[in-house]
């Protein structure tokens, strides 16, 4: 069932949880206290949740940043899942973004990584956000086991807790989070936004704000 991409260091603190393009804040919050993080590789794909988009603030709105993908009428695997770049996403994304984010304090220590990441042009939607993943886990100091499914299995064993489909932009009840940090725009906190909300404000003192911000998903 499972393929192991890093270390052969196991532990109890195993989760399995669907792969998110540059996820929420709730969902690093449970990954930074696991020692060992299963991706679901053999999920088929599913619209219109967090695996092709995620949230920011702007000086007006929070708004969704999508990535389109080129659609089939049969159902896919996530890994075939391939990328739309018919449409100018990278650019758009990337111009929202430094809007955005321009004036927060790490800015300009993080973006290199994150634009050269997203203008890669990975041909798979689950390859991008693979490589989205290990670098947000680098900049939070993060060094959980990492491991792939190579089948899908509706039931676990009782040492892997199953977070898939958990967090669902439709269904997801956001958590009050016990910090917060100073955001760009607005008077009033936006909890939940993506990661990048939180690195671009707090830099790599993230990592210890997670870690301290307890949440229960059940």
């Amino acid at each position: 069932m499972i393929e192991s991409l890093g270390t052969d260091n196991m532990s109890s603190k195993k989760v399995l949880i669907d792969l998110h393009y540059l996820p929420c804040i709730d969902y690093l919050t449970c990954l930074s206290r696991c020692d060992s993080v299963i991706f679901e590789t053999n999920e088929n794909f599913q619209k219109q949740t967090y695996r092709n988009r995620c949230y920011i603030i702007t000086s007006t709105k929070k708004l969704s940043l999508v990535i389109p993908v080129l659609h089939t009428n049969k159902k896919i695997k996530i890994k075939e899942v391939e990328i739309d770049y018919s449409q100018n996403w990278t650019q758009n994304h990337w111009r929202s973004i430094q809007t955005s984010y321009s004036k927060s304090p790490f800015f300009e220590y993080l973006e290199g990584e994150f634009r050269e990441t997203i203008f890669n042009k990975e041909k798979f939607l689950y390859d991008l956000n693979l490589k989205l993943i290990l670098l947000i886990f680098k900049i939070l100091n993060l060094n959980p086991d990492i491991q792939e499914t190579t089948y899908y299995e509706r039931y676990l064993d009782s040492e892997i807790r199953d977070l898939r489909n958990k967090f669902d932009p439709k269904k997801y009840k956001i958590t009050k989070s016990q910090f917060q940090y100073p955001q760009v725009f607005g008077k009033e906190f936006v909890p939940n936004l993506s990661i990048i909300d939180l690195l671009f404000n707090e830099g790599k003192s993230a990592g210890y704000k997670l870690l301290q911000n307890a949440i229960n998903i059940k």
